[in-house]
């Protein structure tokens, strides 16, 4: 079967575990755009109170922003376009994971993955408190989520590189990336 021309870089993981500082290391190495949730959360958290992660109606706005955006990067025949997020791992089917995979675009899943020793000391980092308030900044907000929702697993049902951000600089994993998935400029 012949890839789509759109080509579509998920980069998923716990929380600090390096997504977009990846993503934008990955994009400055193949030119691809990055949508991150931080890019949609201001423009839900402007018409809806509540926070993403348990606000039903706020979570179905960002899904619909984000897939809008994928739709009009498709349309615009975009060679690729990375987007990022935590992969929340439920009994049931994940509804954007599954929207997102009846695009019709070329769909790369990639899990980033870190120690928990290693996402304890990402967590309160300077990079992370510059996004908005939906970004979690504190172990006790990290230990809470990961206690609460089951963050580290494979998105189900697809193949996914996998990658730990352990031992390897952003630009390292970039390069695995676009090296592992054949991605060129």
């Amino acid at each position: 079967m012949k890839p789509l021309p759109t080509r579509i870089i998920y980069i998923y993981g716990p929380p600090a575990v390096g997504k977009t500082t990846v993503a934008a290391a990955l994009s400055k190495r193949i030119g691809y755009p990055v949508l991150h949730p931080h890019l949609f959360s201001p423009i839900a958290g402007a018409l809806m109170q509540g926070d993403m992660r348990t606000n039903r109606q706020f979570r179905k706005l960002m899904t619909s922003l984000r897939m809008e955006c994928l739709r009009a990067a498709i349309r615009a025949k975009a060679a690729g376009i990375i987007l990022t997020g935590v992969y929340v791992y439920k009994t049931k089917k994940n509804r954007f994971i599954e929207m997102m995979r009846r695009l019709p675009a070329t769909i790369h899943f990639v899990q980033l993955t870190a120690s928990e020793r290693s996402l304890m000391r990402r967590v309160g980092s300077k990079s992370r408190r510059a996004f908005d308030r939906h970004k979690i900044t504190t172990k006790e907000m990290l230990i809470e989520r990961m206690t609460n929702e089951n963050v580290t697993r494979p998105v189900r049902g697809v193949r996914s590189l996998k990658i730990s951000t352990d031992d390897l600089k952003p630009q390292e994993a970039a390069l695995v990336i676009s090296r592992k998935l054949k991605l060129r400029i």
